[in-house]
This record gives C-alpha cells, sequence and structure tokens, in this order.
C-alpha cells in the first residue's frame, strides 16, 4: 500500500469546501472606494495644516540685516540688482524655480500681488529664478524662465544668483540649516529683514499680501 504522504492522488473536496471555492469573493464598492479616497486626502490636508508654514514676522530672522545682494538679470527689463538698489524701498524677494512644485503653485498669486502694487513707488518685487542643480547654465535658466513667467503673463524682471552668494548671505543672516524652495524675504530699505517664509501653502500669499501693506503703510510715514 502507497503511503497517503507520498501520493499523488488527492481526496475529493468536501460540499463545504465546494462551496467555499465557489462563492464570489467580497468587492469593494464604487462608494467604497469614493469613501475611503475623502478619508486618504482629509487626512493628508489634516496632516500638512498642522505643519503650517510659521508666520513670516515671527521668523527669528527679522531684525537682521543682509549685507549682500548681488544678481544678474535673466530678462530683458532688467539690470542687475546690489544692495544699493534696496535703498528706500520695501522689497519682496522671492527665491523659486521652474522646475520647483510649490514654486509653481506661489508663482500666479505673486505675479498677482506684483500687479496689484505695480504703482506702488516704494514697492518692488525681485523673482530670483534658481536652478535645480548648481552650477546654474544660465543660458538654459534664460530660456526656462522667460517662457515660464510669459506663460503667467508677468511683466516683472527676473534675476539669477549664478554664484549663490545672495542665498549664502541669507542663509547665513537667518541662520537657515538649508534653502528650501521657495523661500521668500521681506526687506527694508536698509536691507533688514521685516518677514521670512520658507515653503508655500495654500493661502500664504493673503499672510504676505498684508505684510507688504504694513510695511509700506510704515514707509509711507517714514521721512
Amino acid at each position: 500500500m502507497t503511503d497517503p504522504a507520498d501520493s499523488d492522488v488527492k481526496p475529493a473536496p468536501t460540499p463545504a469546501e465546494e462551496t467555499a471555492a465557489t462563492r464570489p469573493r467580497p468587492r469593494l464598492s464604487k462608494w467604497m472606494v469614493v469613501v475611503i479616497g475623502c478619508m486618504v486626502i482629509l487626512f493628508l490636508v489634516m496632516f500638512f495644516q498642522k505643519r503650517t508654514i510659521q508666520d513670516g514676522t515671527s521668523h527669528p530672522a527679522v531684525g537682521q540685516t543682509m549685507s549682500t545682494v548681488n544678481l544678474l538679470p535673466l530678462t530683458p527689463s532688467a539690470s542687475g540688482l546690489t544692495q544699493d538698489d534696496l535703498a528706500d524701498k520695501v522689497t519682496l524677494m522671492n527665491f523659486w524655480g521652474t522646475w520647483c512644485p510649490p514654486c509653481q503653485l506661489e508663482m500666479p498669486h505673486l505675479v498677482e500681488l506684483q500687479h496689484k502694487l505695480k504703482g506702488e513707488e516704494k514697492f518692488q518685487f525681485v523673482s530670483v529664478s534658481c536652478p535645480a542643480n548648481e552650477p546654474a547654465d544660465l543660458q538654459q535658466l534664460t530660456e526656462d524662465t522667460n517662457k515660464y513667467l510669459k506663460s503667467l503673463e508677468a511683466d516683472f524682471p527676473a534675476y539669477a544668483d549664478p554664484t549663490i552668494s545672495t542665498r549664502l548671505e541669507l542663509m547665513d543672516t537667518a541662520k537657515l540649516e538649508a534653502f528650501s524652495y521657495p523661500t521668500t524675504v521681506l526687506l527694508d530699505g536698509e536691507g533688514k529683514i521685516l518677514a521670512l517664509w520658507v515653503g508655500y501653502q495654500p493661502g500664504l500669499e493673503k499672510r504676505i499680501q498684508r505684510t507688504v501693506d504694513q510695511a509700506l503703510a510704515g514707509s509711507r510715514g517714514s521721512p
């Protein structure tokens, strides 16, 4: 007699086993998929809300002064920009990249903000386009920047920081451990930091607008 453990012949399935084998497996309904998807989205929204970007005016860098600004023009309407060009101005300086998804979300709002303040003599928006990798290919950076800004119908000048000196100065002044994109800094006429925002999340542009308005109101009152 052959040992059953070594035999290739399998016993016939019982009725219960046949029923279990033929019973259709439960599937998630479309509504269940939608509910689960909504729960995931809600979780992500709550997660990122907890990581709210710090209010720019309460950043530890506020009150510190940037002593070096050295930017080269990327657009036809721009000329080189240095520390002297900050004098008597409220300057909103935004470091961004065409390759950066958060920057792409933020930039249309900054274009709108700049348009609103276009007639304000004491305000200037300094757009600093940065490459994904250093050192920068200035020709490629120029092409990418102009193409992107044209798609947004932006009419402000753009700059490059090819020696990274301006970013290094901001990192040193603000005691930043690393440089993230986008980074937006508000400066007074002496280069003093009035506010600093690192990153972007929906609604941040409203806080930036309020802070710029307050800075301009203060500058109008100064001699």
